[in-house]
């Protein structure tokens, strides 16, 4: 059967996640631990994989952004040029309720633990007033763990992975 090919002509905008790189993490936090608590059917590597794309984008390889681009969204009054980060979005609620009622250690070979921290987030819900979060102090999974998550979602060259070693046992073994 023959497909027909489609090429754009204009930019079309498909996701808008990523114009902030906190709000994309965060939704990407949420659908690993989605993956494994309500869907349950992917590895914990094949879950780190398809949802660390991006971390694998340089900074060399991306170029500014048109304003007219934007144009459509700015004439609905949403203002999508705006770089301001929450310091806790709803995925992360989702994701500490998961943690709440199936534990921790259900999720800890996602890469979801690096760069995030969990316990801070359960302070800010708790604060809140937000239910269903932990009352208890989350656990967080070794630094060897999170070292080993990241291993299967990224593009290392063998010299990086040895400066992360050497990185690694130079913290444990230094004052």
């Amino acid at each position: 059967m023959f497909k027909k090919a489609f090429f754009f002509s204009e930019v079309v905008n498909i996701h808008f996640s990523f114009a902030n790189f906190d709000r994309g993490l965060s939704r990407n936090n949420w659908y690993k631990a989605l993956h494994m608590v309500k869907r349950g059917k992917k590895s914990f590597f094949s879950v780190n994989k398809s949802h660390n794309w991006f971390y694998q984008v340089k900074e060399k390889d991306l170029l500014p952004t048109r304003r007219e681009w934007f144009q459509g969204y700015l004439d609905k009054g949403m203002d999508v040029t705006s770089n301001e980060t929450p310091d806790l979005f709803w995925d992360d609620v989702e994701v500490l309720r998961w943690f709440n009622q199936y534990g921790t250690k259900r999720l800890f070979l996602l890469d979801i633990w690096r760069g995030i921290d969990w316990e801070e987030k359960r302070k800010i819900a708790l604060e809140r007033g937000i239910p269903g979060v932990p009352s208890s102090p989350i656990e967080q999974p070794s630094r060897a763990i999170v070292f080993f998550n990241g291993l299967g979602t990224y593009k290392f060259s063998l010299l990086e992975l040895l400066r992360k070693i050497r990185t690694a046992v130079l913290k444990k073994i230094l004052p």
